[in-house]
């Protein structure tokens, strides 16, 4: 498997440094731009630009990845500094050997605001010719019918999302894409993967920020628009198995690690654990890694993905009954299992005394299973959304609740962006605050091109 990580140019990054492709000597260097965590027009704007530069890159990375499987010199060569100390060979070791000119092969994944702009690239993308997006006169992202990524995307796309920051979705320009589900759970699709094909895991930070975790369950169901999620939402009544039944879609695959901060979610957990037990009550770095690596592995295999065995050290967490063989040394490929199913289980289990535990917010506990690793059920859940920019405009949202959201969103803010205070604050963002003017305009429309319309 090979993973492509692009380092977004949209402001967010501490630093990026941005080659002109016309002059790959010359370069232009986009720095931090900081932007309050405060439910006003002027910071969705903001956001929404930076959805805008991050889905377009996504857009050029797709065809910068198709066209170095096809063994494209120009562009292979366009992607390494000159001068280099990385050799041309390092890309051209992909050439043919990449599986991405099938539809629905990729996988998409993010992080925080990385999940967020994977939701809004995958609906952008799938449905560019819904008659609601269409006719959206500024979309946030519409590439053209023969792009790759449009080629790509489809009802089977593979989907994880990792503690989805849910706020730069809720903005009023956003609202129609918001309202369509993502493309696993397509209702024009003959046979969509499904919840099959989402896979969302929380920190326990994250999973007890109410308003953002029900906007989570609202994003990952088949239908956003509803205020809640419905068992109905799952039926799809126009396909009968048999009469009088309906299709059941299966649900998406929650998940939440006890004792886990945001960045848990990263390696920054086990680079400064102590910083972040002692900052974000964040516990055992290497656990969450563990579960994550562990689910990760199975929703692919279980989307028919070709992947390696999960390594029998890495199931100390238990809730396999293969973990007897523990206790016994293993090393090489055959240190592991091909099956892992107890983790992606969306099951109650019984606790020591034969009784269920059921918890707030849709978690259910399964004492005595995986160790941290909880199952939560999103039925019932998304009432209690984060407020949207246009439930604030329109007066559905009260001031008090408004209040509330947005104090919230200040204190999770140190979780996402620690360090940052008021004072570093950068001057209100402008056209040239933003890298995509960092490239030349001639070199921008000749990608443009290819890529958007």
């Amino acid at each position: 498997m090979v993973v492509f990580c692009p380092e977004h140019r949209d402001a967010s990054a501490a630093i990026s440094v941005i080659r002109d492709p016309k002059d790959p000597k010359s370069s232009h260097i986009v720095r931090c731009l900081r932007i309050e965590h405060v439910h006003t027009p002027e910071v969705w704007a903001k956001r929404e630009t930076q959805i805008r530069i991050r889905a377009w890159e996504i857009g050029l990375l797709m065809e910068a990845i198709h066209r170095i499987d096809l063994g494209d010199n120009d562009i292979i060569k366009a992607n390494l500094s000159t001068p280099s100390p990385t050799p041309l060979s390092a890309l051209y070791q992909f050439t043919e050997r990449l599986d991405v000119h099938e539809p629905g092969k990729m996988i998409f994944g993010g992080h925080s605001f990385g999940s967020a702009t994977v939701v809004q690239v995958l609906k952008s993308t799938y449905y560019a010719d819904h008659p609601d997006i269409a006719k959206w006169d500024n979309p946030l992202f519409r590439p053209v019918e023969n792009s790759a990524i449009r080629r790509q995307i489809t009802e089977n796309t593979p989907t994880f999302l990792l503690d989805m920051w849910c706020f730069p979705i809720l903005s009023a320009a956003s609202a129609p894409l918001f309202n369509l589900p993502l493309p696993a759970y397509s209702p024009t699709a003959a046979s969509p993967v499904g919840g099959n094909g989402i896979l969302a895991i929380e920190s326990e930070a994250f999973y007890k920020w109410k308003e953002n975790m029900h906007s989570t369950a609202r994003i990952v169901s088949p239908d956003p628009s509803a205020k809640f999620v419905s068992q109905t939402a799952f039926e799809r009544p126009g396909a009968k198995k048999k009469k009088g039944s309906a299709t059941k879609l299966s649900e998406p695959s929650v998940f939440y690690v006890q004792n886990s901060a945001h960045l848990n979610q990263s390696d920054f957990g086990v680079l400064f654990p102590w910083a972040v037990k002692k900052i974000f009550n964040g516990e055992q770095p290497e656990r969450i890694l563990r579960l994550n690596t562990r689910a990760i592995l199975q929703f692919l295999r279980e989307n028919g993905v070709s992947v390696a065995r999960t390594w029998y050290g890495d199931l100390v967490e238990g809730g396999t009954e293969e973990n007897i063989e523990l206790k016994k040394e293993k090393k090489g490929v055959d240190g592991g299992i091909h099956q892992d199913k107890a983790i992606l289980e969306k099951k109650l289990a019984k606790g020591n005394e034969g009784d269920i535990k059921e918890e707030k917010n849709g978690e259910k506990k399964s004492p005595g299973s995986i160790e941290a690793w909880r199952w939560i059920n999103i039925i019932g859940m998304g009432a209690e959304s984060g407020p949207s920019e246009a439930g604030l405009q329109s007066g559905e949202t009260t001031a008090q609740e408004a209040e509330e959201a947005e104090r919230v969103e200040e204190e999770m803010e140190r979780q996402m962006e620690p360090g940052m205070n008021h004072d570093d604050l950068a001057e209100p963002a402008t056209a040239a605050t933003f890298p995509s003017e960092g490239i030349t305009r001639n070199a921008r429309a000749e990608v443009d091109e290819r890529t958007t319309a």
